[in-house]
């Protein structure tokens, strides 16, 4: 068996990407998106002459696997490559790594086909979805709900651990009220982690020029959607 996939970028050791976990990062092209706010935009197009053999990055996970406890696939978007379906098969089979997922929950077919090898999906919602033609989506507002609900659907009673996150970038996540319709898509079960916007490093001059909401602000919003929804699972990332 050989473990087969030509990624964008590898990183050895993380230790807060996949929580719990010592991990390495495979970074996948490519993005059906073009979020304002996105810190890894030189990964929205990778020519082929810039990714990392499939030999090298084998030979990564070889000499590393004893020293980990899994993988994170994160992107880019990890959805726009079918061919990580059989890779992380073969990642469980030949070392028997945990395996996280990032992705923006908008192939919901790609989903399901990962949920057997995965152990932990981290889902990106970026806002409702009437405002994801702001983000580049060349899909429509009904196409976006349905594959959101889908994706919700998945994800509800899997074993596998579930993440919702947002990051939450003022022009598309204003408040608690766009934050209490995007719960339609979220399983009630799942975490769900409000990420501070930071607009340093972001993809756009005029994201980089945005204003984030202070920690205190997005604290008093988390409140009022646990008292609003009765949701407890409902959490900050604010960064610095």
């Amino acid at each position: 068996m050989a473990v087969s996939f030509s990624c964008a970028g590898f990183q050895g050791t993380t230790l807060i990407d996949f929580p719990g976990r010592i991990a390495s990062i495979l970074f996948t092209g490519g993005c059906n998106l073009r979020c304002p706010y996105c810190h890894n935009g030189a990964l929205f197009t990778v020519s082929e002459d810039d990714l990392m053999p499939a030999e090298a990055l084998r030979e990564e996970l070889d000499k590393r696997h004893d020293f980990i406890d899994g993988i994170v696939i994160t992107g880019g978007e990890p959805s726009l490559h079918p061919e990580l379906v059989a890779f992380a098969r073969e990642v469980k089979e030949r070392y028997g790594l945990e395996i996280k997922l990032d992705t923006n929950g908008l192939d919901p077919a790609f989903i399901r086909a990962m949920l057997p090898h995965v152990d932990y999906v981290a889902t990106d919602i970026k806002t409702v979805p009437e405002r994801y033609y702001l983000l580049g989506a060349q899909a429509g507002a009904g196409s976006i709900r349905e594959r959101l609900r889908e994706t919700k659907a998945l994800l509800t009673g899997v074993t596998a651990r579930v993440e919702y996150r947002t990051t939450m970038y003022p022009p598309v996540v204003d408040g608690v009220e766009t934050l209490a319709a995007m719960l339609e898509f979220i399983p009630p079960s799942a975490d769900l982690y409000l990420q501070r916007f930071i607009p340093r490093n972001a993809w756009t001059q005029e994201a980089r020029e945005s204003t984030s909401f202070e920690p205190t602000q997005l604290e008093a919003m988390a409140l009022e959607l646990r008292r609003r929804t009765g949701r407890d699972r409902i959490y900050l990332r604010t960064y610095s």
